[in-house]
């Protein structure tokens, strides 16, 4: 019984072939735009939730650079410090996420368009000179701060 089923909805749909052979086209330029052109990512609360987790346990900027070594580290004059990780928005749909924690304890995270790997270092940190300037910064960049329900 099953096989009849079977072939009688296989054979419906040979009778669109034409369809099928106009629409594989169609869908194939379409996955290769997708693939070559992904869509920007705006922030992921999956990368700042484990970001924010990982930081949490990290109580010096050099434990954090040792632990992971991608993290970017600023240390102002006045003694205060801030690291913090960002994800390109152009390299991925889950880009677009910085998660930085500072000498106060505070480890926060922003969503946004981050513009290449290098951001967090470049565009926020190097032009900063306390933490509460770097804040502002991710706030003039038109980043939101994700809030967690813990």
């Amino acid at each position: 019984m099953y096989q009849m089923i079977l072939k009688n909805r296989l054979q419906s749909l040979l009778k669109y072939k034409p369809l099928w052979i106009l629409g594989l086209p169609v869908v194939l330029v379409l996955f290769f735009i997708v693939l070559i052109f992904p869509p920007m990512g705006e922030g992921s609360r999956l990368s700042a939730k484990k970001w924010m987790r990982n930081f949490s346990n990290i109580s010096t900027p050099r434990q954090a650079q040792k632990t992971y070594p991608s993290v970017v580290v600023k240390t102002f004059e006045n003694g205060e410090w801030v690291f913090g990780i960002c994800k390109d928005s152009h390299s991925s749909m889950f880009g677009g996420t910085v998660v930085v924690k500072d000498s106060r304890g505070t480890v926060r995270a922003f969503f946004g368009h981050v513009c290449g790997g290098n951001f967090l270092r470049g565009a926020i940190l190097s032009r900063e000179n306390n933490i509460d300037d770097v804040y502002r910064r991710l706030n003039a960049c038109h980043f939101q701060e994700y809030k967690t329900s813990h």
